[in-house]
């Protein structure tokens, strides 16, 4: 699997998430390299990607979108982590309903 197919899954006006799942947890990092490059159009769909792997591992994405400095990847990542399940993380959740941002504390405060 390469990053380049991941991307073009990923940057269409209509992502396929479904595709990008079907690639497997072995797409985790680069979910996680994407997620840390913090592109405002690329990063929120990583983090959605990730949820959808149901990996224990893709956590490490979800945390990387909880901490960017752009508030629409950590609303993807509040989002994400609502709508997953064995991927919740106290700590992570916490992080997110004390965001400084309405929205990220909104979304987060749904997963409740």
């Amino acid at each position: 699997m390469s990053k380049e197919k991941l991307i073009e899954l990923l940057d269409r006006e209509e992502p396929d998430y479904k595709a990008a799942a079907a690639l497997g947890p072995e797409i985790i990092p680069v979910l996680l390299d994407l997620t840390k490059r913090g592109d405002p159009r690329i990063a929120p769909r990583a983090v959605y990607t990730a949820g959808l792997l149901q990996d224990a591992n893709a956590i490490e994405v979800l945390k990387e979108g909880a901490n960017s400095s752009l508030a629409d990847i950590r609303v993807a990542a509040a989002a994400t982590l609502r709508k997953v399940t064995g991927m919740g993380d106290s700590d992570l959740l916490n992080t997110l309903l004390n965001d400084s941002d309405p929205g990220v504390r909104k979304v987060a405060s749904k997963g409740l």
